[in-house]
């Protein structure tokens, strides 16, 4: 069953961009930015929560992926409330992550005129799961930038930033030795991509490269390769993978996506990656997830998450420590929403909406898209560009 997060009807704004992440009792943190249209000085951030409840979970998970919900699945998710606003100042884009010591973050972009591409990122830390946050602090001072999935947190405690330029049109990695000073990292793009790609998402693959998928302007989803921790990239290259210049998000399954301290029960097989947006070379009348088994390099297992007369779009994945998908997204910017997917349920063939093993994309190549040969890298720190 979708649940609602938060709805507006009876005034003239807009909810967008959605973000999850799960808390230490459970429960679940969303997290939007809200105000009169897309970077309008008045936009702020806002929050809602859902309580922990295992005994409702199974039943809001695979059913029909319709509007109509029940009063108590409404009742689920706590009343909206504005956690960060500047007075006069656009905010939007939103991502909620957990860094390796378990602090929740909160990455997002400030406006410096109302538009897109004159932006600036901050973030606000959290030791108590989102009750209450620090003062905003810089998080990368290079103007046009924007985030819009989650970091990936290595091994060593390094991040993985995936950022995108919107003038440039071109997806961009930051890479952070030291996760307390972001805006320290290094910048590295695969210009090739210039004025095609934004919005990447990443995920490590088993043999330890990196993956990326991101949205693209060409009709599919564009990928590239890293087999060096994200130093280089391989050209850009279009997948099979329909894309209708919408937002995508990209994670591995199992548990622990988003909360660290627990390993996931599925991570020593390598667990499912799990791929979710607008399968459609035009519109977004229809969103949908589709998993993969073999690292990317095959797509099927699909399920519609909303299919109707309106737009669904910008998902946010969130894998929960008890190996569910949360996935919240945009309705006609009036609503933001939630869906949970089992995933033993349609890695089965056994979930409503779909994931009886309809393929959506598989690699001729074996390679997920991309063969990862002939890597070009922009190493940029001091705003130059090498391609």
């Amino acid at each position: 069953m979708t649940e609602t997060v938060r709805e507006i009807r009876d005034v003239p704004a807009i909810v967008h961009c959605s973000t999850l992440a799960e808390c230490a009792d459970g429960s679940l943190l969303c997290v939007w930015y809200e105000g009169p249209y897309e970077t309008s000085s008045r936009t702020v951030l806002r929050c809602a929560r859902r309580s922990a409840d295992s005994s409702d979970r199974r039943e809001a998970g695979n059913a029909p992926a319709g509007r109509a919900v029940g009063a108590g699945l409404e009742a689920r998710w706590s009343a909206p409330e504005t956690i960060f606003a500047l007075d006069g100042v656009p905010l939007g884009n939103p991502v909620l992550w957990r860094d390796g010591s378990g602090m929740l973050r909160l990455l997002f972009a400030m406006l410096l005129a109302e538009s897109w591409t004159e932006t600036v990122l901050l973030e606000l830390r959290s030791d108590d799961d989102g009750l209450s946050w620090g003062a905003p602090t810089l998080f990368l001072g290079r103007k046009g930038f924007m985030p819009k999935t989650r970091p990936l947190v290595m091994p060593d405690g390094r991040l993985i930033v995936p950022l995108y330029h919107e003038a440039n049109y071109c997806p961009y990695v930051l890479l952070v030795d030291d996760p307390s000073a972001p805006y320290s990292g290094t910048l590295v793009a695969e210009t090739m991509a210039r004025g095609t790609v934004i919005q990447p998402a990443i995920v490590e693959r088993a043999d330890g490269s990196l993956f990326m998928l991101a949205r693209s302007n060409r009709e599919s989803a564009w990928s590239s390769v890293s087999p060096n921790g994200g130093r280089s990239w391989s050209i850009c290259r279009p997948t099979g993978i329909p894309n209708p210049d919408s937002a995508i998000d990209l994670i591995r399954c199992g548990g622990s996506s988003d909360f660290t301290g627990e390993s996931s029960k599925l991570i020593g097989a390598r667990a499912p990656l799990l791929l979710t947006g607008n399968f459609q070379a035009t519109g977004r009348s229809r969103l949908e997830a589709a998993f993969s088994t073999d690292e990317g390099r095959s797509w099927n297992r699909r399920i519609v998450l909303a299919d109707g007369g309106g737009e669904y779009s910008y998902p946010s994945a969130l894998a929960s420590r008890d190996g569910a998908i949360w996935v919240s997204y945009t309705e006609d910017r009036y609503r933001i929403a939630v869906r949970r997917i089992e995933v033993d349920d349609v890695l089965a063939g056994h979930a409503e909406g779909g994931g009886a093993g309809d393929v959506l994309y598989t690699d001729p190549g074996g390679t997920g898209g991309n063969g990862g040969a002939g890597e070009v890298s922009c190493t940029d720190s001091s705003g130059g560009e090498v391609s």
